[in-house]
């Protein structure tokens, strides 16, 4: 069964600044977005993306594209956070497939004759680990990963008024 909303987040090892740790600690009490393919987004608006994520406190995560991964990612189980491509955005290597496996979306049934999808998602999550909103997106299309933040921003805008009402009725 894939990921939806509701469901809680895929954890894993993984290793920032040489220091081993999961997803869940990495991401402590932050929302944020994880991309399945950060290639799909235009360079631009991942930037901008990294940005406002740095301004408000939000985590940014993406997968590394296979091509692309660093070398010595094959002698760790788990996954390495690293800054690629000279974004602010860090990505996750994951040789073994197995971070994308966990991360897979709802399957689809589209027919006998079509060819798997590729699973081009961003999932939003909150701070306590639940994903809130998966956005799926054409592959290899040049998307605004701003169109995700900004969804991003109102449903924890959202959580944020819904924690100050229910602190007033207290």
């Amino acid at each position: 069964m894939g990921l939806a909303p509701g469901r809680r987040a895929p954890d894993f090892e993984l290793i920032e600044r040489d220091r081993r740790t999961t997803f869940d600690a990495w991401r402590k009490t932050r929302w944020g977005l994880f991309l399945t393919r950060p290639q799909d987004f235009t360079s631009s608006s991942i930037c901008r993306a990294a940005s406002m994520a740095a301004q408000r406190g939000f985590f940014l995560l993406a997968l590394e594209p296979l091509a692309s991964a660093a070398p010595f990612v094959a002698t760790f189980a788990g996954a390495i956070v690293h800054h690629a491509n000279g974004t602010d955005m860090p990505f996750v290597s994951d040789r073994s497939g197995k971070i994308a496996t966990q991360w897979a979306g709802v399957a689809m049934e589209v027919g006998p004759a079509e060819p798997d999808p590729v699973d081009s998602i961003a999932y939003v999550i909150d701070d306590r680990g639940t994903i809130r909103l998966t956005y799926s997106f054409i592959p290899d299309f040049q998307h605004d990963l701003m169109d995700a933040m900004t969804a991003l921003e109102a449903l924890h805008g959202l959580a944020d008024d819904r924690s100050r009402a229910t602190l007033r009725a207290a």
